[in-house]
């Protein structure tokens, strides 16, 4: 089955289309999904949280903007990550970069389809003929993206199993990374403090 049949792919806001071109124009300032977002929520980067971003745009062309709702997954056409969309990051204008993946199929988790499209079958290393680009810009095109094969998927008993062992994994590393950190500035002042007694 293709990746257009289980869920409605929705392009992003093409920014430069929605941005004011006068000072007279009302506008407005909304918050932006990046691409970091999409990274650390994804367990890509998990370095630090992104601030959030923020967009100005015309109040008139508002409407025709593209905005994420929690159980949305976002997918990076230049990263080949998705995540699903939390309370955090809910409500925000998404750029063209990134696709709005919404789930019609009742029988597919969501939490099994960000784990088929970042570490599974549908992955960057198994998709890598339909990338297109030279050198170090990569994009999956959002007609590809429509035409990706998911293979058929498990029972969702069985998905809810592989989908809760994908979210713990990923709830492990960011763990994992906050309690290195903080064992890391624990080493740097135990050094500090040690070169110092020296003195």
């Amino acid at each position: 089955m293709k990746l257009s049949e289980i869920t409605e792919i929705i392009p992003g806001t093409i920014l430069s289309r929605v941005k004011p071109t006068n000072p007279f124009e009302p506008t407005r300032v909304l918050p932006l999904v990046i691409m970091q977002d999409i990274n650390y929520y994804s367990g890509s980067n998990l370095s630090i949280a992104p601030e959030t971003a923020k967009a100005e745009i015309l109040v008139s062309k508002q409407s025709q903007c593209v905005f994420t709702q929690t159980d949305d997954l976002l997918y990076g056409l230049t990263q080949f990550r998705s995540i699903i969309v939390g309370s955090e990051l809910s409500g925000r204008l998404v750029p063209s970069n990134l696709v709005v993946l919404r789930i019609k199929d009742d029988g597919i988790d969501p939490w099994y389809l960000m784990w088929m499209l970042n570490e599974g079958p549908c992955s960057k290393d198994n998709i890598f003929s339909k990338i297109q680009g030279q050198g170090m810009v990569k994009l999956l095109s959002v007609a590809n993206l429509r035409e990706l094969e998911i293979s058929t998927p498990p029972p969702k008993e069985e998905q809810k199993k592989i989908g809760g062992l994908y979210k713990l994994l990923l709830e492990k590393k960011r763990i994992q990374k906050r309690i290195d950190d903080n064992e890391n500035v624990l080493v740097q002042e135990a050094l500090k403090k040690m070169n110092g007694g020296n003195k």
